[in-house]
């Protein structure tokens, strides 16, 4: 790649001068140490302060800058600390042609490494009669800072833009929406409606077995302030105060006219020249409100607030997010109902939702604020057209909106996985984790093929980095590949790195000002309908070398309903939707090539089956209590995708001091607390196994959490949920029943899925709970759970003998963990805790109380950064006492053991079992 032009470099500072106000030392000079395109640079130095700190380089006399222009390239090394810094403000100093000074500014540096600091004059900076312009100095604000700091400066490039970005949105082959319903509520079953006259109001009625449900609209209110609701003698206005806005209050109008038309009502209003119009139709219990409004004035609807329900309260729907930086989005709850209001992204063009925080008044509770438009890079907002879903009913579920998502196509084959993500290339990790007993795992990269620091803008990347070979990624794809492992690599195309190979600034998506949109550190955001472009570049090439079986997508999932490009001219710019689809059309993509795809999760809901996992993360103000209510997850997205855990790591679900707890225990067993919460959280909302990242734990307790979630979830994650309900203290409750009286917050869960399986989970930090269940009761401690299919499936965390043990029983194995007291269960009676694992013609028994710990050094025959685990410090026992097994229960008679490993070892067999003496030199026992 050539090296860019420009009119200013920093290769010579002959004749510079620096000068600062504040009083952080500051320097500069010459440079050798970070070099980019010229032969030498300039380092910036910047140390301590205790005041606000700017400096301002100059060189010796003003550069002169021919031509027009209307943007400006800085490439710059940033020296960001991203835990302490408040990132260096950069801005160019120019002079004009009348003696004006200028200021482009060229945006905050939040890089580590080299970026692109970009910026555009402004409409008046570029008006007539200014250019030609001279370059005086550049301006480096913010340059106090704990420490010190070192930044690099390259070239300035100043050029006039000739944007030609790709204008249409072309979707090839879409499979999301599927229909045109949208996010539709599910009706209930045979629900009628009705539309009828009522003098000058309008009156829609639903019936259906569960009661009558009666819309009174009256237009001359306005399009939403002008609805209320009636079921029985409770009566509501679901949208009080809500309405058109033109930057400002709600605007009611004057009614121009209303119309029925065949099973719709269209109304139409006026204020002064702006006329909009809405059209309303009833389905099920959801009143389908479709807005629009033409020419460009509108700034957004406002849904008003829930007014006349008796006591109401929000209920947090977890993983139901709207917006980026929002919590999960809230039902009304109040005298018996529950009334919802979504915007439905795939019927409306709006910029962002304004969710907000549910706020409760004397008025009523505000849902969320609305939808906003905001203007594009030419001043000019798009068109209103927005759908919002009203959806009132005495059961909370027929208030949750659809995916309108195929399911996964993975679903089956990823369900018995446990994922576990790297941040190095640990061939020993993996050989070791099979060696005990774990054959289902997903060993993912996490971008260390392609960068030897996470500084380098690791996204869209296929080649590997100077140093690792070609080969040797191949090599060590095999080496997972025998294992029996799937091979995991990493991508992100959401990102768009300065330096890739395939950067192209009309693929960048632009802010309202016109400049490039920043996403995460010293990166840009791609355009929406570039994401699929750019994931077929990186995709095919992989492919062809090193084809993977799954892909971890980054920040993919986190991409809400809201525009992230602004450039007018370019089909659905501004508009949420177009991110929702150019993001997910990416994320389908990314399986042509990758195989099964996994991505972070914010907005999991919204592609959910298009991604076939996610990082089950919740969006909560508390992690000490965070909302407990599984129905969002197990009834709409369960069925489309898997969620892993609750989120990327214990920390998403965790609070801090939970986190030092959670391996208190130092993996001797059974577990903490906060080490139940997490696995308890993660059965009862039907999630699959994760580990990695930063917590990689000890391999006994590695083992314990695959054994707890993967013969469970190998069940449950290929079923469906038949029934949710809650233990009150005196009797079972619908979901609908719990939540008015907030029986939900016992925590006391049941979950019974359609082929047999019932999990039982006591998901609360300080009361037992006893249940009977199939003729044997179960003591359940704090976070404990209880999970059985007849004839194929007990799991438990109980109290056996006022001691906790943990137990599995399901086709694949058995696994007994009793930490330091001696239990027996099914085929099993130890102290300490197994993994018994059938093994075709024979079982597979591995003692895994305590396995020691990781050691982590450089990787064997790669190149650093890889590093690799080995365990050390391993008790001569495994951190078992003898184990008895009952080889009779098994099938195998009297049954003989042979250890896998040649040791002379202790063996004893007494009537139909067997009692087995843990060795240090003995891995795994085979039983026949």
């Amino acid at each position: 790649r050539p090296a860019p032009p420009a009119q200013v470099r920093f290769d010579s500072l002959a004749g510079w001068t620096l000068n600062a106000t504040g009083d952080a030392t500051i320097s500069v000079a010459a440079s050798q140490k970070q070099l980019l395109w010229q032969p030498q640079n300039a380092c910036f130095a910047y140390a301590g302060g205790t005041t606000d700190t700017t400096a301002l380089l100059q060189p010796p006399r003003p550069i002169p800058i021919e031509g027009r222009f209307d943007a400006a390239n800085l490439w710059m090394y940033g020296a960001l600390d991203r835990a302490k810094d408040q990132p260096v403000a950069v801005s160019a100093v120019l002079e004009d042609a009348d003696g004006n000074e200028v200021e482009l500014d060229l945006g905050p540096v939040t890089s580590t490494y080299w970026g692109l600091q970009h910026g555009v004059l402004s409409p008046i900076a570029t008006s007539e009669g200014r250019f030609p312009m001279k370059f005086v100095g550049l301006v480096l604000a913010n340059c106090k800072v704990q420490g010190e700091r070192w930044a690099w400066l390259d070239c300035l490039h100043f050029y006039q833009q000739d944007r030609r970005p790709e204008r249409r949105f072309q979707r090839r082959d879409p499979i999301f929406p599927v229909g045109d319903d949208g996010l539709l509520p599910t009706p209930p079953a045979a629900a009628t409606a009705k539309l009828a006259a009522d003098g000058p109001r309008w009156r829609f009625v639903s019936e259906s077995a569960g009661g009558r449900l009666e819309l009174l609209l009256d237009p001359g209110q306005g399009c939403l302030n002008g609805v209320s609701a009636r079921w029985g003698e409770l009566v509501c206005r679901p949208l009080a105060g809500g309405g058109m806005q033109f930057g400002g209050d709600p605007v009611p109008g004057e009614l121009v006219g209303a119309r029925v038309e065949g099973d719709r009502l269209v109304s139409t209003w006026r204020d002064g020249r702006r006329e909009w119009r809405a059209t309303y139709q009833l389905r099920g219990r959801t009143l389908v409100i479709d807005v629009a409004c033409a020419g460009g004035e509108a700034t957004g609807l406002s849904v008003g607030q829930v007014a006349g329900l008796p006591a109401v309260k929000p209920i947090e729907v977890p993983y139901l997010t709207l917006a980026r930086n929002s919590l999960s989005g809230a039902v009304a709850c109040g005298g018996g109902l529950y009334v919802s209001v979504w915007p439905d992204v795939y019927h409306s063009d709006f910029s962002t939702i304004e969710q907000g925080v549910p706020r409760v008044s004397a008025q009523g509770l505000a849902l969320l604020g609305g939808t906003s438009y905001l203007p594009l890079t030419d001043g000019r907002r798009n068109a209103l057209r927005d759908r919002l879903l009203l959806t009132i009913s005495p059961e909370f579920a027929e208030t949750l909106p659809n995916v309108p998502n195929p399911p996964s196509p993975n679903l089956t084959a990823l369900a018995p996985y446990m994922f576990v993500m790297s941040s190095s290339l640990s061939p020993n990790l993996w050989k070791t984790l099979k060696q005990h007993g774990l054959d289902h795992i997903i060993a993912n990269d996490f971008a260390r093929i392609f960068v030897t620091s996470y500084y380098e803008g690791f996204a869209g990347r296929w080649r590997p980095y100077p140093g690792l070979t070609t080969e040797q990624i191949q090599a060590y794809r095999e080496q997972i590949r025998k294992l029996g492992y799937r091979f995991g690599m990493y991508q992100d195309v959401r990102e768009y790195f300065p330096l890739n190979e395939f950067w192209d600034e009309n693929k960048v998506a632009l802010t309202q000002q016109g400049d490039l949109v920043d996403a995460w550190y010293g990166n840009q955001q791609t355009k929406p309908n570039m994401m699929p472009v750019l994931m077929e570049a990186c995709g095919r090439r992989v492919a062809e070398l090193y084809p993977p079986e799954c892909v971890y997508l980054d920040v993919h999932t986190n991409l809400g309903p809201t525009a992230v490009d602004y450039e007018a001219g370019v089909e659905l710019a501004g508009m949420g939707r177009g991110t929702v689809l150019g993001n997910g059309d990416s994320i389908a993509e990314a399986r042509k090539w990758y195989g099964a795809t996994i991505s972070e999760g914010i907005f999991r809901w919204l592609y959910a089956g298009v991604c076939d996992m996610d990082y089950a993360q919740i969006r909560t103000a508390d992690l000490a209590k965070p909302p407990f209510l599984p129905d969002f997850d197990l009834l709409k997205l369960h069925p489309l995708q898997h969620g892993t855990m609750m989120g990327y790591a214990p920390s998403t679900y965790l609070t801090a001091d939970e986190i030092k707890t959670l391996d208190g225990s130092r993996g001797t067993a059974p577990g903490t607390p906060s080490f139940y919460k997490y696995v308890s959280g993660s059965l009862a909302y039907g999630h699959m196994a994760l580990l990695g990242y930063g917590y990689i734990p000890p391999l006994s307790r590695f083992i314990q959490y695959y054994a707890l979630m993967q013969g469970l979830q190998a069940e449950y994650l290929t079923d469906t949920v038949t029934e949710i309900s809650w233990w009150d203290g005196a009797r079972w409750l619908t979901t609908s029943e719990a939540l008015p009286a907030e029986a939900n917050s016992r925590a006391q869960l049941r979950v019974r899925y359609r082929r047999g399986l019932t999990l039982y989970v006591n998901h609360q930090a300080s009361e037992p709970w006893s249940i009977e269940h199939a003729g044997r009761r179960y003591d359940l401690p704090p976070y404990g759970w209880l999970a059985e299919k007849p004839g194929e499936i007990l799991a438990f965390s109980a109290l056996l003998e006022g001691e906790r043990v943990d137990y599995v029983r399901c086709p694949a194995y058995y696994y007994l963990n009793t930490g330091t007291v001696r239990r027996r269960e099914g085929p099993l009676e130890l102290s300490g805790a197994v993994l018994l694992k059938r093994e075709g013609d024979y079982w597979r028994l591995i003692p895994c109380g305590h396995l020691g710990w990781w050691e982590w050094r450089p990787s064997e025959g790669l190149p650093e950064p890889s590093r690799d685990a080995w365990l050390k410090n391993v008790p001569a026992d495994r951190g078992c006492s003898a184990i008895t097994v009952d080889t009779a229960a098994l099938g195998l008679g009297q049954g003989v053991a042979e250890p896998e490993e040649a040791a002379a070892v202790a063996v004893k067999a007494e009537q139909g079992r067997l009692v087995l003496q843990p060795s240090p030199s003995v891995t795994a026992w085979r039983l026949r």
